[in-house]
């Protein structure tokens, strides 16, 4: 390889120079501006995990505001909002600024692993320098590297990790780089097991292929380097669904109810439209018209280039295939495989660059080319991800307003809405959401208040179609001591607070109900009789008698041990066969037996519905399991909408496994708007085995 100096290398000093100015240009643009650009929830749950962590101590225990107490749910290990607090700290900035320079941090420190990884592949410093420029020019790069997120650092520690791990092989008397990789993989691993993922395949694939030392001495090694964090991700992972579980609202988020989510599915990756959003977010990594150089490198270039682009296209297409509903639906998980798509092409242009190089006007041909593509880069940054960078846009108004009305002390539970990361981070006070399919868990609703130990949730937000549920919204203001005049209402939210409080605020309401656009009074009840949530949070449960049950609860077996309905339930035939009918709102339960069972469920609403046309918004059908600690579990849950999913025309089916020692709940609710229009629910058949 050549030497290192000026005139031998200034080619590639003066391109990846250029590089790094222009990625410095791009993350400078609305450097002070809120996180409300690009996935601006996840930026905003991220900042609001950092700040706490800087307004509380720095723990290794994720701090997590927006879903009640305890405050904290582990998701990865918050290595990038420990670095952000820490910067906020030292430099005095607010977090999003020490957010920002973390992330770039965590960019920058990409150079040195991916600058030994080319060294191996027998790079010359020029080369390294030109593939290196490639990324850091990368609108995709230059973007979510400001973001408050933690992908550039994951990354970074997945490639650290990497290069460890081959130093480790390519130097076995250097106990120094086995600790490295020991160590580096456990930080990658707990830091983004994603990211790390990515890698893996790669390591996998070195191991085997280097000529050095025996194969078993090979994978001695790398076993050593590998398994402390794939081990190290699974007791976090397994910590975090512990936490998540026994958390009042957050059992949603364990690994096991995140399954589909994470991986996505087998139709997912064979759907044409997946493989096309594939290909639009690695465009946002590198122009199109580049990756013909790939197919150049593997055609012409050395055995070794070749090589290296195999393992740099492995590691490109394992998170994608991996993690395919990620993928989809984040284009800034594409950071994990932009170094490796940045390398397949760079060693496409190293190709080119030892073919015309060798000639005097080789290297101000090759210079020209890689500057010209630098600024279309960056053209296509301005055009792209720096025309919403720069956009400025302001935090949610309704954000503000409850800053206003609320003390920093105060609990604020918003009821109806998912949780809202942008919402939390504008309030700035300790929130819960509960969600959709919580609003009727009363285990959670207790115990959430009981967490909060001698105080309460102080206000109350009843949000889209719960602002309109008056019972149920009337139901929590009683028990938590507030008003049930709304202090004021907007388009999709009603705010309620102590009746003191309501007093006391009345003149802001006054001044601010013009510009805030105030509505005033508040929105009449939406819901009649029997369509209230309040009918499961208060339902009596009646027990049912083998009389009632012979001929009326056929379809069940065994028969329900309780019954809750408020409509008598009725024999019916639906497609020619005899169907039981629950109108809205009512439930089945199942006492708890000695051994696991399966639980067989068909289910749908009365054909007429569809034939006829009948204004129906549909029925929620759903499974609730309540273990020997007393905590109902919501297990499974449908929203049958025959006129507007044609697939839920037809008697659907669910299949439960029900552990030993659980109760079972069937509830039959009008959905998640309350309409109960229409609500011909039915069972076909319902099997306890």
């Amino acid at each position: 390889m050549p030497d290192w100096n000026l005139k031998t290398n200034w080619p590639g000093i003066l391109i990846f120079g250029f590089s790094l100015g222009v990625f410095c240009w791009a993350a400078g643009l609305g450097w002070s501006n809120p996180p409300t650009d690009s996935h601006a929830g996840r930026q905003a749950q991220t900042a609001i995990t950092a700040q706490m962590l800087q307004e509380n101590g720095l723990s290794p225990v994720t701090p997590f505001n927006g879903l009640g107490p305890p405050w904290n749910i582990p998701m990865e290990f918050p290595t990038y909002q420990i670095v952000t607090a820490t910067l906020a700290t030292i430099t005095g900035c607010d977090i999003i600024v020490a957010g920002r320079l973390a992330a770039v941090i965590g960019a920058l420190l990409v150079l040195p692993p991916l600058w030994l990884l080319l060294r191996r592949l027998q790079l010359s410093p020029n080369e390294r320098l030109f593939t290196s420029a490639l990324l850091f020019t990368s609108p995709l790069w230059m973007h979510f590297s400001r973001s408050i997120l933690i992908e550039t650092w994951a990354a970074s520690l997945a490639l650290w990790w990497l290069a460890a791990l081959i130093e480790a092989l390519y130097q076995p008397s250097n106990r120094r780089w086995l600790i490295a990789a020991i160590l580096l993989g456990v930080m990658a691993a707990v830091t983004k097991v994603t990211s790390f993922a990515v890698v893996l395949p790669v390591g996998a694939l070195l191991t085997w292929r280097l000529p050095i030392d025996t194969l078993l001495k090979r994978l001695t090694r790398s076993a050593m380097a590998t398994f402390p964090g794939i081990f190290a991700a699974v007791v976090w992972t397994r910590h975090a669904d512990a936490l998540k579980h026994a958390h009042p609202y957050a059992d949603f988020l364990t690994s096991e109810k995140l399954s589909a989510w994470n991986w996505g599915t087998l139709s997912q990756r064979l759907a044409p439209e997946w493989w096309q959003r594939w290909a639009e977010h690695l465009t946002q990594i590198l122009p199109v018209g580049l990756l013909i150089l790939i197919v150049f490198g593997l055609i012409k270039g050395a055995p070794i280039l070749r090589f290296g682009i195999g393992a740099a296209l492995l590691a490109v297409v394992t998170g994608p295939l991996a993690f395919a509903n990620l993928y989809y639906v984040h284009n800034y998980y594409f950071i994990a495989v932009a170094p490796a798509l940045s390398v397949a092409v760079g060693l496409g242009i190293v190709t080119l660059c030892r073919i015309f190089m060798l000639k005097k006007w080789g290297r101000i041909l090759v210079t020209t080319i890689l500057t010209g593509v630098v600024y279309l880069q960056a053209q296509a940054f301005l055009n792209g991800f720096g025309h919403g960078q720069t956009l400025d846009r302001p935090l949610p108004k309704f954000g503000e307003l409850l800053q206003e009305i609320s003390r920093p002390t105060d609990h604020i539970a918003i009821i109806g809405r998912e949780w809202d990361p942008l919402l939390t981070y504008a309030a700035d006070r300790r929130m819960l959401f509960v969600r959709e399919t919580h609003e009727t868990d009363e285990d959670a609703w207790q115990l959430s208040r009981t967490a909060l130990g001698n105080e309460d949730y102080s206000i109350l937000v009843a949000m889209d179609s719960v602002a309109g549920d008056l019972a149920l919204v009337h139901h929590r203001c009683r028990e938590l001591g507030l008003a049930t005049t709304p202090l004021f209402t907007t388009n999709d939210a009603d705010v309620y607070v102590t009746p003191q409080r309501l007093l006391e605020l009345a003149p802001w309401v006054a001044t601010r109900q013009t510009s805030a656009a105030l509505v005033l009074p508040q929105r009449p009840d939406r819901m009649g009789p029997g369509e209230s949530r309040l009918e499961f949070i208060t339902a009596d449960w009646r027990e049912l008698t083998f009389a009632e049950a012979n001929g009326m609860f056929d379809q069940c077996q065994p028969y329900p041990d309780r019954v809750f309905t408020r409509h008598a339930p009725a024999q019916l035939e639906a497609n020619d066969v005899s169907v039981l009918h629950i109108h809205p709102p009512g439930g089945l339960r199942f006492n708890a037996l000695a051994s696991e069972r399966i639980v067989t469920l068909d289910y749908g609403l009365r054909p007429e519905i569809w034939l006829n046309e009948h204004d129906s918004d549909g029925v929620r059908f759903r499974l609730f399991v309540r273990g020997p600690d007393g905590r109902q579990r919501l297990a499974w849950a449908d929203w049958v909408q025959p006129l507007t999913v044609p697939e839920d025309r037809t008697m659907l089916q669910a299949e439960l496994a029900l552990p030993a020692h659980h109760d079972l709940e069937l509830w039959i609710d009008a959905g998640p708007d309350h309409n109960p229009g229409y609500d011909w629910s039915i069972i076909g058949k319902m099997t306890v085995k």
